[in-house]
């Protein structure tokens, strides 16, 4: 996935137009990214494969970020419902 859409804080130690893996990019969107970052894995990736990119995560680091969720409630059911409800969030302040 290429970067350039992305705010440049969030890749600042890479060049600008780099393809890097889905997983890896919804991971430092969520991790250095503010809002409108948020919303360009959404409208960019299918829901599953966000889905899986934080499932990913969660395998290979064994919790997110406590900001998120508590890593013992993590499961995919609960990332979607994460995802859908702050994207409910962005929609109703652009309405």
């Amino acid at each position: 996935m290429n970067i350039a859409p992305f705010s440049k804080h969030i890749f600042w130690s890479y060049k600008n137009n780099t393809d890097l893996p889905e997983s890896i990019v919804v991971q430092q969107v969520i991790t250095y990214g503010g809002i409108t970052d948020f919303r360009k894995p959404a409208a960019l990736l299918p829901k599953q494969n966000i889905i899986d990119a934080l499932a990913k995560w969660q395998n290979k680091e064994k919790s997110l970020d406590s900001h998120l969720m508590p890593a013992e409630n993590i499961t995919k059911e609960r990332i979607a419902a994460f995802f859908a409800d702050q994207l409910r969030k962005i929609k109703d302040e652009i309405d």
